[in-house]
């Protein structure tokens, strides 16, 4: 009975939890990485980037077992079989490369790993995600268990991207422009003096920060 509500409770903060939740089993690709070492692959970095077909076949190895409703979300379907249904269609080209670096380590001993990679929605959009990726204690000879979450920080690389872009425009503004913009601290020591109009006092944006 413990057993039993352990599981239901696992089941339980497993579907209702915010961030995309995946279970997956790796057998399969453990099984072909075996494979590749019998026939005298010592070098499974270099066999993949000279196979890339090697790669691709382990992605089409990998199988969904479970995934949460966050996840459905996550990639705008309306169900769990249509996540299933379209993987690994959900990633891009750089995700290939994310895959395979993370496949490296865990063939390499590590347990899991984590990252930043761009999924792509059923509609088309991109998401950019943290993944982290964990073999769970236990299976480590056989990869038959291994979870997977994605954090969604989309909107904190949009606002990253537009704090940049604002910092872009005004430099440009600052440099170009006869204008001078001073800040100081409360001491009166200079922190920030910028502004192409400063030649005109023979100086240079940025020479004369930490002067009182």
């Amino acid at each position: 009975k413990q057993l039993e509500q352990a599981l239901t409770a696992r089941t339980i903060a497993f579907e209702n939890s915010p961030v995309s939740l995946w279970e997956e089993d790796l057998t399969e690709v453990k099984k072909y990485v075996d494979e590749l070492r019998a026939t005298g692959v010592s070098d499974l970095r270099r066999h993949f980037q000279r196979h890339r077909d090697a790669v691709r076949e382990c992605w089409r190895r990998i199988r969904v077992r479970d995934c949460n409703e966050a996840t459905w979300k996550l990639f705008g379907a309306r169900s769990k079989a249509q996540i299933i249904g379209h993987f690994p269609n959900l990633f891009d080209a750089d995700s290939n490369q994310t895959f395979e670096e993370g496949l490296l380590r865990i063939a390499s001993g590590e347990r899991g790993y984590e990252t930043d990679v761009v999924v792509r929605a059923l509609t088309g959009e991109l998401r950019s995600v943290i993944l982290r990726v964990s073999v769970v204690p236990g299976y480590e000879e056989s990869w038959e268990r291994v979870l997977v979450s994605m954090t969604d920080i989309t909107e904190r690389k949009r606002a990253e991207g537009a704090l940049r872009e604002s910092e872009r425009r005004l430099r440009a503004v600052l440099d170009g422009a006869p204008i001078v913009v001073f800040a100081v601290d409360g001491d009166g020591t200079i922190t920030s003096s910028e502004g192409a109009g400063l030649r005109a006092f023979g100086t240079e944006p940025g020479r004369n920060v930490g002067r009182n």
